[in-house]
């Protein structure tokens, strides 16, 4: 049994060769997507997380405040938000596209 093995692996060297590299170059293709796609959603995590706020803050009534926009100032959340630092854990300014403001 040994022999017919043997020979049969020596005729067909070529082949068994080109199904390696067939195989190596599978394998190496599909560790390539599953990382490419971990890479992926990793990022779009990450977009989430970085608009996923828990409440935003726009005035309704913001001509009463004597404000020319809707939009909060900085100027005045930014002390709101120092003096209640120890009970927030993240925040950030979010701005609306220029764009959407100029139309």
């Amino acid at each position: 049994m040994n022999i017919i093995i043997r020979k049969n692996l020596i005729a067909h060297k070529k082949r068994n060769n080109l199904t390696a590299i067939i195989y190596s170059l599978t394998l190496g293709t599909v560790i390539f997507i599953l990382m490419q796609l971990r890479q992926e959603f990793a990022l779009l995590s990450y977009i989430h997380g970085i608009s996923d706020a828990t409440f935003s803050l726009e005035a309704k009534n913001y001509e009463e405040y004597g404000w020319t926009t809707p939009y909060v100032d900085p100027r005045i959340i930014t002390p709101i938000l120092v003096a209640h630092e120890e009970s927030i854990d993240e925040w950030a300014y979010y701005t609306r596209p220029l764009s959407k403001e100029w139309n």
